[in-house]
């Protein structure tokens, strides 16, 4: 039977150079008979064909012809060429003209199947073309092949081409991926396990199997690797396994537990991390993840756990003791008070019988003097177990200038035998809630204190003031007095520390405001330079 011929078909898509894209367009309205090639009805009809035949095809073609190698290229291999770049010029152009960046890489291509006839492959080849107003690495994967003329000889080259320049990139960005991955599985040394519940096949590297006691060049299944956990902990890594390779409770593995290997018999505590994977049906086809070394961490934590024991006795042992000698100072301080007002009141006493010579007299005042330092240690002592108790009075609220004044009338005598010293005041916050008792204290011991330790060389020169300071009411207290050594400010705070022995005190009035400061929630520093002066600044809390 004689098969019926093809019939004839009438399209608009149909003539000597068919399609209706961008590039059929151009390629009908350019000027070819500017170009070797001549106008279009001179075309021999090979050219015609693999034109109309580019033209019509959804794949990227690009065609050189003739000696000149003039160009046409169809709408699929457009996008390659970019914006701002060769597009419209490259069509009817010559190929050495268009392509000057790369043309030492692809003539030799092309003048292999001009002068051969035989066709070239390239694959993911990397050729940097301008386009995007750039030169931009681009990858290929192309085939030149010959184009026969009317006479049978080359006419031309047809390159049937794409661009594969996101598939290359996101191939070097996975291995780039994979080697910082594996970077990192070295780094942690961490160990790193593949199980495959179908074919029930375990791998894993060579640190795990260091851990297994497996031999580096030899594999072992997931039961003769969890046969080397610790046998009180295998149920529950069995268990953990179970669960994860259940779909329904989303694959997630997640167990810290000892491995024990068998040669060496040395243990790690680890944790294994990881998850399985599911088909379309929910069975698992992969088990994987990363065991990480944490015997040192676990060790550190009971190191940590047991010194945090220790502290917290030595710290009950430490509150006993404080609590012992502030009871003991409490006690001391009270019981003491009676005996020496009894033999203060017996000299008296004495003194009121009798007139005494010289001699004597300097005695009496020598016991009196005495009596007068005893009774301030009592009090000093009365007040140091009371901020240690943490007895303070409730706030209420008071102004600066107030307690500023109360406390110049209490010092009325030293200021007398100072060396007419100049006191100055500014408080840019006057109002605060404060206990009463506690700020008289503060402002006397820091006043009285730069009174105390001025300089005999100069007029003494005091000067108070406050102000905001973020949460605080910054008071600041300045003079121009002794100063303190850069070595002893750290100490000035102690109790019983005196910045300098020879100004009579007992060294207690810093450390009482300090703690004072603290209990109410704010602090205080001193910056001083030695025979210069000194500033305190003490940062109260409004309470």
């Amino acid at each position: 039977m004689t098969p019926k011929p093809f019939p004839a078909l009438k399209s608009k898509h149909l003539g000597v150079l068919s399609g209706e894209g961008e590039m059929a367009l151009l390629t009908k309205t350019f000027d070819w008979s500017q170009t070797p090639v001549g106008p279009i009805e001179q075309w021999p009809q090979s050219l015609k064909t693999v034109v109309s035949m580019i033209l019509s095809s959804k794949f990227p073609m690009f065609i050189w012809w003739g000696e000149d190698l003039i160009q046409f290229y169809n709408d699929a291999y457009r996008p390659s060429l970019g914006n701002k770049g060769k597009h419209p010029h490259a069509l009817g152009q010559k190929g050495k003209d268009c392509w000057k960046e790369i043309w030492t890489i692809i003539y030799p291509l092309i003048n292999q199947v001009m002068t051969t006839g035989e066709a070239t492959w390239s694959e993911d080849q990397l050729i940097p073309i301008y386009r995007n107003g750039k030169i931009e690495d681009v990858y290929w994967t192309f085939g030149y092949s010959p184009i026969i003329d009317d006479y049978g000889g080359i006419g031309g080259v047809l390159v049937v081409c794409n661009e594969t320049t996101e598939k290359v990139l996101n191939s070097i960005r996975l291995k780039e991926s994979k080697d910082q991955l594996h970077f990192a599985i070295e780094s942690a040394e961490l160990g790193t396990w593949e199980y495959n519940p179908i074919t029930q096949t375990f791998k894993s590297n060579n640190r795990l199997k260091e851990w297994l006691g497996i031999s580096l060049n030899s594999e072992t299944s997931l039961e003769e690797s969890i046969n080397n956990v610790a046998s009180s902990e295998q149920e529950a890594v069995r268990e953990a396994i179970k669960q994860s390779l259940e779909f329904s409770l989303g694959g997630a593995f997640d167990i810290v537990c000892t491995i024990i290997n068998p040669i060496t018999q040395k243990e790690r505590i680890v944790r294994a991390k990881g998850r399985s994977y599911f088909d379309f049906k929910g069975e698992p086809y992969r088990f994987s993840g990363i065991i990480q070394d944490i015997s040192d961490e676990e060790v550190a934590k009971k190191e940590l756990a047991d010194n945090r024991r220790n502290l917290e006795l030595r710290n009950a042992e430490l509150l006993k003791i404080n609590t012992d000698l502030d009871n003991f100072i409490y006690t001391a301080s009270h019981d003491l008070k009676a005996p020496i007002s009894n033999i203060e009141g017996l000299l008296q006493a004495y003194m009121l019988e009798g007139s005494f010579n010289e001699e004597q007299q300097s005695l009496i005042d020598m016991m009196l003097f005495s009596i007068e330092r005893f009774k301030t240690t009592i009090k000093d002592l009365t007040e140091i177990s009371k901020v240690q108790r943490g007895s303070n009075q409730e706030p209420e609220e008071l102004t600066f200038s107030e307690i500023y004044n109360e406390v110049i009338l209490d010092i009325r005598e030293l200021i007398k035998v100072s060396n007419d010293p100049v006191i100055t005041a500014e408080f840019k916050i006057d109002k605060i809630n404060y206990s009463r008792k506690n700020l008289r204290s503060i402002i006397y011991n820091l006043l009285s204190n730069a009174l105390k330790y001025s300089s005999p060389e100069r007029r003494p020169d005091i000067h108070l003031s406050t102000q905001p300071a973020d949460n605080f009411i910054l008071l600041t207290i300045s003079d121009n007095g002794l100063g303190v050594n850069q070595e002893s400010q750290h100490k000035i705070f102690n109790m019983f520390e005196r910045a300098h022995q020879h100004v009579e005190g007992s060294g207690v009035g810093l450390y009482i405001i300090k703690r004072i400061i603290e209990n109410f929630g704010g602090k205080i520093e001193i910056q001083s330079k030695e025979n210069v002066g000194t500033n305190f600044y003490v940062y109260l809390k409004n309470l």
